[in-house]
């Protein structure tokens, strides 16, 4: 059977913008009954599947890091923060700041102030400022 590249393209496009973990196993499911004959294709598909469930994984784990407003109750004040980070959570993200990389720890600076008092971060900007420092060099 021939595949147009259109369909392909269309493919790899609905792979990169599924939200769920179940849509991108239809589209796994989908890709092996029109590609599983096409070896370099299919595997390519695989790759780009395997690609975006790790980003669908990271950001539900961003969503448990960062609980909506609503989740977490109301703020301590107008800054739309809900309040100390709890400390297991504080320590978690001390060890994933050890291998991110500069941009990553610019958005997650940005994201973790925004969201939860900052007396409760201390550690965080230190592991920030320290990791920084080891990139640097």
């Amino acid at each position: 059977m021939t595949h147009s590249t259109r369909a392909l393209d269309l493919l790899f496009q609905a792979i990169r913008e599924v939200d769920s973990r179940e849509e991108l196993g239809r589209l796994g499911a989908t890709a092996r009954e029109l590609y599983g004959g096409h070896e370099e294709t299919f595997q390519a598909l695989m790759q780009a599947i395997e690609l975006r469930g790790g980003a669908l994984a990271a950001r539900l784990e961003q969503v448990e890091m960062f609980p909506s407003a609503e989740a977490a109750g109301p703020p301590d004040d107008d800054s739309g923060r809900v309040g100390p980070a709890p400390p297991e959570l504080v320590r978690e993200w001390c060890e994933r700041i050890t291998t991110m990389g500069p941009d990553e720890l610019s958005a997650f600076d940005e994201l973790t102030s925004a969201h939860w008092e900052r007396g409760s971060l201390s550690d965080v900007r230190h592991a920030i400022a320290q990791r920084r420092r080891e990139l640097t060099g």
